[in-house]
This record gives structure tokens, sequence and C-alpha cells, in this order.
């Protein structure tokens, strides 16, 4: 017989051991998308790896796990057709837990597409097209995501630690003139630049935390403004890692030196005991000689941090920080005479003394709020930037004694902020969304240009105290008319704000003074789904680029230089694995800006005209294997007036690539092996007006084997396959060599690489 004190002994712990148990519980839920174009996966298995505990994602994929024990645990995720995902999450008592994942699909799966995704307004700026490319090609480094962008190719100069040269729908852009780059909404062009307009280094991004990229070609979205002529490319990074890893990798240039290329990234979740907190850490340090004859010693080192706290379900907060430094030692572009005559070889340098230092610190402050139908955002950044380059373009044409080697410094604070609110509604039968959006941007900067022998100063040619702000309000109404048809207009206008303070102390000419331009643009895009395979789109729009301070201050005009431009496009899914997408574009622009490489600045060569073709395609040849393929033509033209005709003579638009080219295979096997064999190919091109000097086109092919499993991958990259000689950054220009009577006008040219070996060990943290 159980005596009255066991009795209530044993009551008083049954009653109190579900308070216990209550009291260590939380919950798991989240949302699973296709990777590709973010529908919802539906019938995805998710399971609590160790544990009975199982479910499955609804009809909106959504996947719940109320009131389970508080700990770590290993969630895996699994349908039959898609790529197997391990996720850690780590509950806290009394928490609810939101982990949100893309699945990968082994195969396109382009009927659950319906050809392109609800963000699509063009052709060209397929997200599907980027998704796939974005997924399947290697990424060491923000220039290989841009490279993955159909149509977009770059050039380095001074072995790649200068921003580099991209070209994008017959433009050749310089350093960022005419295609708009952000990250996050802060902006990584840089205007009244010492080394040129637009200037856009992006080698303070790692490639590593950067969870997708939206491209769009022309200038047919409201919310870019300055330098979105071309295109624009939008960098989003993670809310939170995939995953946590270290990353080692050497490469080598056989021809050159043996392993001495290096990089080591570390990519952290942090762990928190804050369940609404994600947080993680990434920082990379890489070096290299180059495979030039002169040691580049570049060294760089990057460090990226966010932070993303939920102040509720329906609104967030995040800050992120990124800073880079770098310093190198370059060899620039040179002669193609010194390397026929014997004087160096193609990797060899007329002066030792060029390079650099720069460095980039970016704080990024965003809130997103939304409800069932309506959403508000901002982003409030920070930027502090400094750069000191050397670069010697003519040699000894000014200065025979000394050399015409030139100091570029400049030194900045950048603030603004960018901010847009979009409301859903019904009128009647029709689907509508309104978004008002706006911004300002200020840079405040100061620019030296020293003529420098072997970095010595000798005589001081510019000291300018600049300062650019940027205000622009926008808006846009999308209409959902019917399944088969919808379109968005838009309207904004920028105004812009110039001043220099000239320091110079030549008072025979001072370029002093103030300036403001203003410009209002529009936005009209149509978009047709006869049958649920074929997309057809009509765009029309206009864009701008401001021009360097120190040249706006002189010019009367209160008018930003504008672009017109129009396109007709289709995406179409060919039977179940073949997607292929096309645009005919035709784009008139009043102001053609040109670098001018014996004082480093841009000039004006007067309005032009660009008509061109854009081809994409993406094929699933078989489960584990998917080829894709981009062309692109463009007839570039310099034109008597705006909006007029052909230019009688010397009417060739300098370095506009006129046809471009790549594609590839890749191989991607559920055993975790993974290749790519890919080309890229750039025909001749005019590099003067009259087509007197060419630029020398090239096909480049490289190839990628790695493999990967649940702790590790090991990867193993070689660039120029072929061994291909070919010119990267090209220009025409007139320089004299010190054994030289006379200045010669001729291409100069900066090597492609040589072959090269990169291997890479990753070990995951999952």
């Amino acid at each position: 017989m159980i005596k009255a004190s066991t009795l209530f002994l044993l009551l008083s712990v049954c009653s109190v051991c579900p308070l216990i148990l209550l009291a260590h519980e939380a919950s798991l839920t989240g949302t699973i998308s296709n990777a590709y174009n973010h529908a919802p996966a539906r019938g995805v298995k998710v399971a609590l790896k160790g544990t009975e505990l199982a479910t499955a994602t609804d009809s909106v994929g959504v996947y719940r796990f109320p009131d389970i024990p508080a700990r770590n645990y290993t969630v895996i995720f699994e349908k039959e057709g898609y790529f197997k995902t391990e996720r850690e999450v780590d509950l806290k008592e009394n928490s609810v837990k939101t982990l949100n994942i893309s699945l990968t699909p082994e195969m396109i799966e382009l009927q659950t597409a319906q050809v392109a995704s609800a963000r699509a307004t063009s052709a060209s700026s397929s997200a599907l097209i980027s998704a796939i490319d974005m997924e399947l090609r290697p990424r060491n480094s923000s220039q290989d995501l841009l490279k993955s962008v159909p149509g977009i190719f770059t050039a380095q100069h001074q072995g790649g630690a200068k921003a580099e040269q991209i070209f994008i729908r017959g433009y050749d852009c310089d350093h960022g003139t005419d295609i708009n780059l952000s990250m996050d909404g802060v902006p990584i062009n840089l205007p009244s630049h010492a080394h040129g307009q637009g200037y856009a280094d992006m080698h303070f991004l790692i490639a590593d935390v950067v969870s997708a990229l939206d491209v769009y070609k022309g200038p047919f979205q409201a919310q870019f403004g300055d330098f979105y002529t071309g295109g624009a490319v939008a960098f989003r990074t993670y809310d939170t890692l995939p995953h946590s890893q270290v990353r080692l990798e050497f490469g080598t240039t056989p021809t050159q030196r043996a392993f001495a290329t290096s990089r080591l990234l570390f990519a952290l979740n942090i762990p928190t005991k804050l369940s609404r907190l994600q947080s993680y850490l990434a920082a990379e340090y890489s070096y290299s000689p180059g495979y030039f004859d002169v040691n580049a010693k570049y060294s760089k080192f990057n460090i990226f941090g966010k932070m993303k706290y939920k102040l509720s379900d329906n609104t967030s907060l995040a800050l992120s920080v990124a800073s880079y430094a770098a310093s190198w030692t370059g060899s620039g572009q040179i002669p193609e005479r010194a390397v026929e005559q014997g004087i160096i070889d193609r990797f060899g340098g007329i002066d030792p003394t060029e390079g650099g230092s720069t460095d980039r610190t970016v704080v990024n402050l965003m809130l997103n709020h939304h409800t069932d139908d309506s959403r508000f955002l901002l982003n409030m950044y920070y930027q502090r930037y400094g750069l000191t380059l050397y670069n010697d373009f003519t040699f000894f044409l000014n200065d025979p004694v000394h050399g015409d080697e030139i100091e570029q410094d400049d030194d900045r604070n950048v603030f603004g902020f960018n901010t847009q609110y979009s409301k859903f509604y019904d009128l009647g039968s029709l689907h509508t969304k309104s978004t008002f959006g706006g911004g300002v941007r200020t840079d405040v900067i100061h620019t030296d240009l020293w003529h420098v022998q072997k970095r010595v100063r000798l005589d001081e040619r510019g000291d300018d105290n600049l300062s650019t702000t940027n205000a622009n309000l926008w808006f846009k109404q999308d209409f959902n008319v019917a399944k088969w048809f919808r379109f968005d207009a838009a309207v904004r206008m920028d105004y812009s704000v110039f001043q220099d303070r000239d320091n110079h102390p030549d008072s025979a000419y001072n370029r002093s003074g103030t300036n403001y331009q203003m410009l209002p643009t529009y936005k009209l895009n149509f978009v047709f789904t006869p049958v649920s395979y074929v997309q057809l789109f009509i765009n029309n729009g206009m864009g701008y680029h401001s021009n360097d301070t120190r040249a706006v201050v002189q010019d009367t005009r209160h008018w930003l230089p504008m672009v017109f431009s129009s396109e007709v496009g289709a995406t179409v899914r060919v039977g179940t694995r073949a997607i292929i997408t096309t645009s005919l574009y035709l784009q008139d622009a009043s102001d053609e800006l040109v670098f001018s490489s014996d004082e480093a600045t841009t000039e004006d060569n007067g309005s032009s005209r660009r008509m061109g073709i854009d081809l994409s395609g993406r094929l699933q040849i078989a489960r584990w294997l998917l080829a894709d393929l981009d062309v692109n033509y463009s007839h570039n033209r310099l034109t008597d007036k705006f909006l007029g005709r052909q230019s009688a003579t010397d009417y060739y638009v300098p370095l506009a690539p006129s046809f471009t080219s790549q594609g590839g295979l890749t191989v991607r096997h559920k055993s975790g092996f993974k290749a790519r064999l890919g080309y890229r190919a750039m025909l001749d091109r005019p590099a003067n007006e009259n087509n007197s000097i060419i630029a020398k086109g090239y096909y480049v092919m490289d190839a990628m084997v790695a493999f990967e499993r649940k702790r590790y991958q090991v990867s193993l990259t070689v660039e120029n396959l072929l061994n291909t000689k070919w010119n990267e950054a090209q220009f025409a220009t007139i320089t004299r060599l010190t054994n030289e009577a006379q200045a010669v006008d001729q291409l100069c040219f900066t090597s492609g690489t040589a072959v090269a070996l990169k291997f890479g060990v990753s070990y995951f943290f999952r």
C-alpha cells in the first residue's frame, strides 16, 4: 500500500513534469522554394535527423514542427528530382525559429517554371537564366559572378587589382560608366572618380556571401538612376549562410611561378541565444604575384559581417559592414611594337612601378516591413573610400627625361539612403501594385593628379575638392490585366548638384564652379503570355549617366546625358528541358564618353546609336548534364546628332564590342561530382573612330572539376585551358618609347592570363 507521502510526491512529479517539458519546447517553421524560379516547393519531406519527427511542405511550400524539444537539430530536406539538402538549426527554449531554404532541382523543371517568374519584365533580364548560372558556374570572386551574366564581358587591368573594364550591349563601360552596380541597395559606382567616371571596384565584395544577383539589361527599371544605360546588376547577400565553411586555395601559372597564389576564406554563422537574431561573419585574404614578369605582390583582405533581427513577424532590421584593403604592383598596357621588337615579352612591362593601393568600408542599415498587401523598404548607408593609383599610358611622349607616369588619388565619404513603398490592391478584376520610391546620395571627394617618376612626385597637375549630390523620386504602377497580359509604367526625376573647388596653384586655369543638372525619365513595359511556354516583351525607357564634376561645372547645360532605348523579346520553353531568350534592341545616347589614356580622363565623343540582338539558351541534356550558350551582336555607330543618322566619317565607337559569345557544358551529379567546360569569345572590334587600329578578338576556354560531400569539397580550376595568347584590355594610344624619336599611334594591350591552375579545398560545418 502506497503511503500518503509517497502518493503526494508522485502526484507532484506528474504535475510538474509537463511544465518542465513545456518550458523546454520550441517550434520550427519555414518555406521551401525552387532555387530556379522561386516557386513554392510542394511535397518536400522535412525530417529531423536522429528523431522520428518528420513532415512535408504544403501547397505553398510551408512546413511546421510545433512544440518540439529545444536543442540542436540537423534538418534534412528531400524530394525526388531535387538535390538533398541539410541545414543545422539551434532551437532555444520557448522560441519560434524560421528556416527558409531554396532547393536546387536536378533538372530545370521548366514546366513548373511557366517560362519566367513574375518578377521578369524583359527577356534579357530572365531571373531563371541568372539563377541557373549562379548555381552552376564557379564563383571565387565578384568578377566571376559578373562573368556569369549573359552578355557581360570583363577585362582586367594591372593584373586584376584595378576595377575591371566591363562590356555590355555594345558599350565599353570602361570601369563602370554605363552599367549600374549595387550591393543590397548600396551603389558601387563612384562618380567623379580620380581614374574614371563611374569607377566600380567590386573587389570589396566576397563572392561567397552573395545569395543572388538581379540582372537588368537596358534602362527599363525605375529603381536605378545614374549609370543605368547599358544595364544594371544588383547583388544580394545572404541573411544567413547556407553553411559555415573554411576554404583554402592555391594557384599557379606554370610558365611564370609555381603555386604562389593563395586564398583563405572563413565564412561562419554566429550562434546566438536570441531566436530572432541571425548573424554571420566572412573574412578573406588572398595573395598573388600574378603571371606577369614583374611580381604583382597583390595582397588584399576582405571582411563582411551581417546581422538581421526580426522586430516582429512582419518587420526586420539588418546591419551589414564590409571592409577591404589592397595593394599591388601592376604591369600596365604595353605597345604591340615593344613585343614585336623583342624589347619585352607579352607579360613584360615598360614601367615596373605602376600599381597602387585602395581601401573601402561600407556600412548598410536595412529596414524591411511587409503586410499582406504592402511592403516598405529602407536602406541607409555610409562609405569610406580611398585610392592611390600609378599609371603610365604614354611612357616618354610628354616628358622624355622623367617619363609620363601619373599618380591619381581619390579620397571620399559617401552618404545616402534609398526607400520604396509598394501597395497591392484590386480595381475590380484588375490586380495592381503602386510603388513610390526615392533616395539621396552625396559624395564628398578630394582628388589629386601628380606627374611622378617611379612613384616619386615631380609636379602637381590637379587638386580638387568635389561634391556631388543626387536626389531622386520615382513612381511605378503595375497592372495585371489578365493571366496572359500585364504591363507597368513608371516616371522618375533625378536632380543633381555638382561643385568643384579647384585648389591647383596655377591661376591661369581654374575649374572651380557649381552646376546643377536634372532629367525626367520614363519606363513602359508590356508582357504577353499567349501560351504557358511563351512570354513576349515590349520595353521602352530612358536612362542616363552623369559626367565628371570637373567637366560639368564648365558646362552651361542643365540636362544629364541621356539614352532612349526600345526592346522586343521573347522567352520560350522548348519541351521540358530547354529555355531560350532573345531580345532585339535599339538605343540612342546623347553623349558618348571615350576614355582618354594620356590624361586618364574621359572625353565626350558626341551622340551614338546601338542596334543589336541578345540570344541565350539553356538545355538540360540529361539529369546530370546542362548546356548553355549566349550570343550577343551589336551594331555601334557615332551619329551626327542625338537621334540622328550615322556620321559621314569616323563613325566607329572605339572599343565597343560587336560580337561576343560564351557557353559551355556543366555536369552536376547527385554523388557530389561537378564539372564545367566553358568558353568565352570576342571578335575583333574598332579601337578608334576610323577603324584604322583594331582591338583583337580572342577565344579562351576554362575548365573546372569538383567533388563535394557533406563535410568537404575539393576542386581544380584551369584557366585558359588551351594556353591561348590573347589580349585582354586594349586601347589605341599614342606612345613613345625611350629609344624612339617619334611617337606612334598603335594598339596597346594588357596580356590575358596564360594557362593557370587553381586548387581548392573547403571544409563545411554542417
